[in-house]
């Protein structure tokens, strides 16, 4: 059975392939907010065992605490092969991508990956913290 169109049979040439999506557009600081909001509502939809929940609480607590001391790099900096990041960011889709937006990077170093803060920008945080309260109360209500 051939389903193609009249006089396509098997010597007819292949039907050109679909062009793959374009990459997504870079984070910006003008695209910033509204790529928070989406990476949010992705984590807000993982329901099972509170998991969203907890990723949205820690989320919330990394830039609370980088906010409320502005000077301690220990804060601007986390490690993506401890058990916090493995258990509730990068199992989400959203979570590493937030973490982009809010100006955090992957650096490689130490024999371990690591998210370090470029360019801090306490305006951004201060919104994206802001948005991940809202989305945690959000989350919570929703149950």
């Amino acid at each position: 059975v051939d389903y193609g169109p009249e006089g396509a049979g098997e010597n007819a040439a292949p039907a050109a392939a679909a062009a793959p999506p374009p990459p997504p557009a870079p984070i910006t600081r003008a695209n910033a907010p509204a790529v928070i909001d989406q990476c949010i509502s992705s984590i807000q939809q993982y329901r099972a065992g509170g998991d969203g929940g907890k990723a949205l609480d820690l989320l919330t607590k990394i830039v609370q605490k980088m906010l409320e001391n502005p000077g301690e790099t220990k804060f601007e900096r986390l490690n993506m092969d401890g058990k916090a990041y493995k258990s509730k960011i990068k199992p989400f889709i959203g979570g590493l991508k937030l973490m982009q937006a809010i100006g955090f990077e992957k650096v490689s170093e130490d024999g371990g990956n690591h998210l370090v803060m470029q360019g801090r920008d306490d305006e951004l945080l201060g919104v994206a913290l802001g948005k991940l309260q809202d989305g945690l109360r959000v989350y919570k209500t929703r149950r």
